[in-house]
């Protein structure tokens, strides 16, 4: 079964859950119709890298108080800037050739202090955005995929990482 027919499957059992609601879905445009013309479609940017993101977890991250505080514009800019390091399956957090980023990295990024970097992700980690594990002298960051992620799968020991995020 190809994607579009495993995507056409759901969408019908999506419909058909909503009908049963009395939720009302005529006339909705979902991304993809049968009679969309060549000329109707753009095939945007497939170079490119990209990130899911499900803006309300991010949302729910950058609002929520944490000890009084929101998050700071330093901790804001790390995860944006940190988003395009996310590794496809693992979450990884890494630079060239599937390297961890480091502390160092992230400061050459940024331009933030050391201090800054350590404090923020200290926090980021606390907050659950990221996972944090220590491999001999370094530390490895990992993305939270409820809050986004790259690609189509997902490590099942990058969902253990996070499994109390939900019950937060």
């Amino acid at each position: 079964m190809s994607d579009k027919d495993i995507i056409l499957q759901e969408f019908a059992k999506t419909t058909n859950r909503l009908k049963s609601k009395g939720v009302d879905i005529t006339n909705t445009f979902y991304g993809f119709r049968e009679d969309m013309s060549e000329q109707d479609r753009v095939l945007w940017q497939p170079e490119k890298k990209f990130v899911k993101v499900f803006p309300d977890e991010l949302a729910n991250v950058i609002t929520t108080l944490d000890e009084g505080k929101k998050l700071s514009g330093a901790e804001l800019g790390i995860i944006v800037l940190l988003m395009g390091s996310i590794s496809y399956n693992s979450g990884m957090l890494t630079k060239g050739g599937g390297n961890p980023i480091n502390h160092n990295d992230i400061e050459k990024m940024t331009g933030f202090t050391k201090l800054t970097i350590i404090k923020s992700m200290d926090k980021l980690v606390k907050k659950k955005v990221f996972a944090r594990n220590k491999v001999g002298n370094r530390y490895q960051y990992f993305a939270n995929p409820y809050i986004f992620f790259r690609g189509r799968f997902i490590n099942a020991t990058l969902v253990d990482m996070f499994k109390t995020y939900n019950n937060s």
